[in-house]
Formats: structure tokens, sequence, C-alpha cells
């Protein structure tokens, strides 16, 4: 065989399904070399493994480290963790609202920090367990996108610039980048992870059979994604009908509802488990006063189009559903239909009591449904690509400019929204000075007084100063090359409101 003729036979494996896994191999080793150095530039009392993304931790270094008895847990490390969980005066005991199912799969990641950094004397919030948990989300994140690939290209085979232009959308034209690689132990790429895994599996279902192997990990996706998520059976039920869409009602058998019962039950017992030793019931509403109060009155301009978090400023290439619903059409009504039913779902972030879930980028419960926007992006692009290709390039490149600024965006942008208007909100900026002492560009010593001077800035030149309102003060260890030794600044943040 000629070196020309091995070089196309390379080709043409690359065209298929091993070009997908070289392909995710390199993005994977791309990503966590990235990840890796932007933690490493973190302090690791303001990484990722804080505020909510500490109440899903905390089973982890709860279960190996403190018997779930929070007794020593002093406050500062609760502050420190952004108070994602709370400690009972009474018993002592770890409590935290959120569910255990982000845990168990950040769970191996987690075990590798043990190992490397020793059990014994670690309370499982060391550097090694903070970078793991963001190896975890890139990981999850790429298996994710790997599984969508590979679900659609069994549905629909595709040119490769299909794959590419798919992927890159859910990716960078979403805020799912932004919940793998900024906000990695939320739940939110684990969640999204699950949906693709269940969704590659049920394209594996046939009206003549469906491998066991296959039944089995649609039904633990489906499980665990509820027990994360309990609102999150809308994903489960819309796969299940993704299935009698395609197929009809033949691989959903009796069989299947059973093993379906049977995830559930053993996925659900460790925090039906946790709930009973923590709160002496076996089911409980961990929430409290939250949650969804504004069904009869649900804010959809604001989830939509706000841009404290609203669907589409964050996450643009929701703006394609239409164009989607449309080509989907053509090839099947019942998966037009399927795919707008699916998208009901933003009807319940409407109806949250809190539409913008709080310090997020976007809608992030709108992540773990993007697996289901790929599937009209597929039929779309294929569409544009096979009838009108001029237009088709000309989207791509305009689709590469959007998702590129998506992209930079999420890297910069900070996790708390300061505003709610395009423009109306401002961030302050707070000078720093020591009492008796000269700043340096070595930074300021945490032990001298310091003064604080307070300068406005607003996107559209509001007078200043306005209302103050206090938010948080934290205190960085941050070291510097041109210096011997670490420098502790104290943040002050602040809201003002221009006047």
């Amino acid at each position: 065989m000629t070196l020309a003729q091995r070089a196309s036979q390379f080709a043409g494996k690359l065209r298929g399904r091993t070009g997908l896994y070289f392909g995710a191999a390199l993005f994977f080793a791309f990503f966590t070399a990235f990840t890796l150095r932007f933690s490493l530039a973190i302090p690791r009392d303001h990484g990722h493994l804080r505020s909510d993304a500490a109440g899903y931790y905390i089973y982890l270094p709860g279960l190996f480290h403190y018997g779930f008895d929070g007794s020593t847990i002093d406050s500062t490390a609760m502050e420190v963790m952004g108070r994602g969980f709370s400690i009972d005066s009474a018993s002592h005991k770890i409590v935290t609202k959120y569910t255990y199912g982000t845990a168990l799969l950040e769970l191996p990641f987690y075990a590798v920090a043990e190992v490397v950094t020793g059990f014994e004397s670690m309370d499982g919030r060391t550097r090694d367990h903070f970078n793991v948990i963001a190896i975890a989300g890139i990981f999850y994140w790429t298996l994710g996108l790997l599984c969508i690939a590979l679900a659609l290209q069994r549905i629909w085979p595709a040119d490769p610039v299909v794959v590419i232009s798919v992927l890159g959308c859910i990716a960078f034209g979403t805020n799912t980048f932004f919940y793998a690689f900024r906000a990695p132990a939320y739940s939110h790429v684990y969640s999204f992870f699950l949906v693709s895994a269940a969704l590659c599996a049920a394209s594996r279902a046939t009206p003549s059979g469906w491998s066991s192997l296959m039944r089995w990990v649609f039904v633990a996706a489906n499980a665990l994604m509820v027990v994360i998520r309990p609102v999150d059976a809308i994903a489960a039920l819309a796969l299940a009908g993704f299935i009698w869409v395609r197929n009809g009602s033949a691989p959903l058998t009796p069989g299947l509802l059973l093993r379906q019962l049977l995830a559930l039950i053993v996925f659900a017992t460790p925090q039906l488990l946790y709930w009973h030793h923590v709160h002496g019931q076996w089911v409980v509403w961990s929430y409290g006063n939250e949650g969804f109060t504004q069904w009869a009155d649900p804010e959809w301009s604001k989830v939509l189009a706000a841009p404290m978090n609203g669907l589409l400023p964050n996450a643009p290439v929701f703006a394609l559903v239409p164009f989607a619903l449309w080509s989907l059409w053509y090839r099947s009504r019942w998966m037009a239909l399927w795919l707008a039913a699916t998208l009901l779902v933003i009807y319940s972030c409407a109806a949250w009591h809190v539409w913008h879930f709080g310090c997020s980028c976007g809608l992030r419960p709108m992540v773990q449904y993007t697996p289901f926007l790929a599937v009209g992006l597929w039929a779309l692009f294929a569409r544009m690509r096979e009838r009108v290709p001029a237009s088709f390039k000309a989207s791509m490149v305009l689709l590469t400019l959007v998702c590129f600024v998506n992209y930079r965006v999420m890297l910069s942008v900070s996790h708390c929204f300061n505003g709610e208007h395009w423009g109306g909100g401002s961030t302050s900026i707070i000078s720093l000075k020591p009492s008796g002492l000269e700043p340096t560009p070595k930074g300021l010593v945490t032990e001298a007084k310091i003064r604080c001077s307070l300068r406005c800035t607003t996107a559209d030149r509001l007078s200043c100063p306005g209302r103050v309102r206090y938010r948080s003060t934290s205190l960085l260890r941050t070291s510097s090359s041109s210096i011997q030794a670490p420098v502790q600044v104290l943040v002050i943040s602040l809201d003002v409101e221009g006047q």
C-alpha cells in the first residue's frame, strides 16, 4: 500500500467514529491544560468550591472526613466556603439542601485527589481537590459533547462540518462552557452529561431491538439526573418521547419501565438515608420556602431576554430554535412537536420564585437541555448544507463570530450580574490605601489600617456617588514574582446605584 493510499485510509477513519474519539481526546487535553492554568491563578478559598458548589460537594468530605458531623468545621471555614451548607446548632450535623448526585459523579476525581494528597491529614479542600474538580467539569463536558455527536450521527449521518458546527454552537454558543470551566462544581455540567448519555443510548433503540447495555445506560442516566434535580424528570420524559417518536412504542416495554424504577430506587436510596439521618424524615423538601411560586404569573420576558441571566443574551444560539423547528418539521413533524414541547421547560424556570436563579451566567437550568437543542441544530445545518451551501457557509462564519464573542464573555464575566437593566447597574471600584503607608506595586499589608475611597463607574455615565449597598468582604492571599513573600489584600465589594 502506497503512502498516499495509507493517508487516504487514515483520513477516511477520521471522518467516522475514530475521528470523533480522536477529536474528543485532543479537546479534553487542551481544555484540561487550560483549566488547570486558570485554576492555579485563583486563590483556593475564592474558587469554584464555594456557595452552591460547596453544597453539592460537601457530601464527599462530609462522608469521608467528618462523618457528617460538623462540630469540627469552624466558622471561618464556613465563610470561606460561602455557606453553601449549614451546621445544625443542636445536633451539629452537616445540612445541605442539595442532593448528592453531583458528588457521586465527582467521586472518582475526588478519590484521585485523596490518593495524591493523603487521606489522613486532609479535609477535602486542598489545592489538589480544587484542581481535580476543575478537571471533572471538563471531562463530563467533553464526554457529553461526544455523546451528542455519536447519537446524532447514528440518527442522521452528516458531514464532519455539520458535526463540528453543532458541537461548537452547543459548547460555546450557550452557557455550557461556563459551567464546565468557570463553575465546574455546580450540578449543571453533570446533568448535561447525563442527558447526553441518555440521548446517545436512546439513539440505539430500534423497533426490532435494543441492547441490554444501552437500556441500562438509559435508565441509569435518567434516574441520576432526576436525583440531582427532580424537575429534570421533564428531560427523562422527553427522552422517552424521543424514542417513541423515532420507533413507536416497541422499545418502551414493561421491562424497560421496571428497569427504570429499579435504577431510581438504587440512586435515590443514599439520598433518602441522608435525609433521614439529618431531618428524621425519609422524604424532605430541603429548599424550605423556595419553590415554583409564579405558575400563574411567570417572568417570561425576563427569563428570555434580561441581561441578568436571561436565556438569549447569554446563550444566543437559542435564537435559532424557530429555524431548527422548521427544519425538523420537514424531517419529522412529530420530532418538531417533540422539541417544541421540550422547550416548555422554560416555563418552569419562569415560574421559580427567583427567576434568575441567583448568581450565575445565563439561565443555568437550561444547560442540561442543550442536547435537545443540538437535535434541532443538526437538522437545520444538515438541510442548509444540502440545499443552500452558500448560505450555510455564510451562516457558519457569523455563528463562529457569535460563539467566539460568547466564549470570551464567559471567560471574563462576573459570576454575579451587578444590575438588572442594560447599562442601569454599576460596579464600584474600591481604592485601598493603608493609613500612614504609601501603596506600592507590591500590594497592601493586612496589618495596616485601611482607609477606603470610592470611585464609581457606570456604563451610561450616571452621576456619582449614589446609594451604596455593602455586599461582602474577603481576604485574598496572593503572590507575585516581583516580591519575596505572599501578600494579603482586603477586598471589599459594594453595589452602587447611580442617582
